[in-house]
């Protein structure tokens, strides 16, 4: 799974989530926003890559506006009776249909 964007990769790594690798394009500018993020991911072990600008475009070409992407570990659904029948073990459920963008799922999941 490919996650992209500044945002959503922060809050991936602040959650814990199992990443692989995180891959920057070369013409990535580095802001405060994305030190911090690159910060956090060396303190998890988590291998940074910089590919030039047209590798990146090439490999990831609907992930190129931010010029970040992360590749996550394979995520264990579970079956929506379990969540349903332990309501203190998750205690939040959220059910999207008919989503067009996939930044608004991002949104919703870091709101």
């Amino acid at each position: 799974m490919i996650i992209n964007g500044k945002h959503a990769i922060l809050e991936a790594l602040q959650a814990n989530h199992p990443l692989r690798e995180i891959v920057l394009s070369s013409s990535t500018h580095h802001h405060q926003e994305l030190t911090a993020l690159l910060k956090v991911a060396k303190t998890q072990n988590i291998p940074i890559h910089t590919l030039p600008s047209q590798e990146f475009k090439q490999r990831y070409p609907e992930n190129t506006t931010q010029g970040i992407i992360a590749t996550s570990k394979e995520i264990s659904f579970k079956p929506l009776s379990l969540l349903i029948d332990n309501p203190h073990q998750y205690p939040v459920l959220v059910i999207l249909d008919h989503l067009e963008d996939p930044y608004n799922m991002c949104a919703i999941i870091r709101t």
